[in-house]
């Protein structure tokens, strides 16, 4: 556990809000990585309950929605950190109840790639099998357009790099917006987040017209300004325990 992290990261969230989001509805959520739902008795781990009670007694005027119980140890990659996408329909419910919205194109066409060998497998002295890699897919996220912040066009899924969790929005990039050509309400989400964001974002744009994402380990906040207008969008900050603890490596 690295105190001064999570000082640093409930600091730089709460200097954004101050900044850019007062007056907008701010939620924000803990990812656990997956060594949360591994038996404490048996593993070295972090002190999650002070982590947590640390980010939500320090963040102000943002509303805390908790998904720890709606995530196992099932629902993440053996070989990789990140969760799997077909694991969260109960975090999209979750998020329509407290962020008051509603999913109406919930049928989803389940596409499967393996063997997925996740950023884990390499490191491990035994032979493991390997992972099967889902991703959900519908008319809505089929019609999506994604535009990444040096303005080229793609999709959702990049089938290109279906041999890593990069096929969710091509991977690591400080700025994507996401347009759904069949939601004409105006309505927008920004999602300040990590790589977990990746997979979990096709699953709101039903919702939406637009859903921007920010990952701030790639672009500082000084420069949020010169590539969004903060205009009564709907907020979500999503990090994981790691990049939490960690918040160092997210821009000044």
């Amino acid at each position: 556990m690295n105190k001064k992290n999570l000082e640093g990261f409930a600091n730089k969230m709460n200097s954004i809000y101050q900044k850019h989001l007062k007056g907008m509805k701010v939620y924000y959520s803990i990812i656990p990585d997956k060594n949360y739902y591994l038996s404490s008795n048996e593993y070295l781990t972090l002190d999650y309950d002070y982590l947590f009670n640390y980010i939500k007694s320090n963040l102000n005027n943002m509303e805390y929605i908790d998904i720890t119980n709606y995530l196992n140890i099932d629902s993440y990659y053996n070989t990789d950190l990140h969760w799997r996408q077909d694991k969260l329909i109960p975090i999209v419910k979750l998020l329509s109840e407290k962020m008051n919205f509603k999913i109406n194109d919930v049928n989803y066409t389940k596409n499967t790639y393996y063997p997925f060998y996740g950023s884990y497998y390499g490191y491990t002295a035994i032979n493991i099998k390997a992972d099967t890699l889902t991703y959900l897919n519908n008319s809505t996220i089929d019609a999506a357009i994604v535009k990444n912040y040096n303005n080229s066009i793609s999709s959702v899924y990049n089938l290109d790099k279906l041999d890593s969790y990069d096929v969710f929005l091509s991977g690591a990039t400080p700025f994507i917006e996401i347009t759904n050509t069949n939601n004409k309400s105006g309505k927008e989400l920004i999602i300040f987040r990590d790589s977990f964001g990746s997979s979990l974002a096709p699953l709101l744009i039903d919702r939406y017209y637009k859903i921007t994402l920010i990952d701030l380990r790639y672009i500082s906040p000084s420069l949020l300004e010169t590539i969004i207008k903060f205009n009564n969008q709907d907020i979500l900050i999503l990090y994981n325990t790691l990049i939490i603890n960690n918040s160092s490596i997210i821009k000044n």
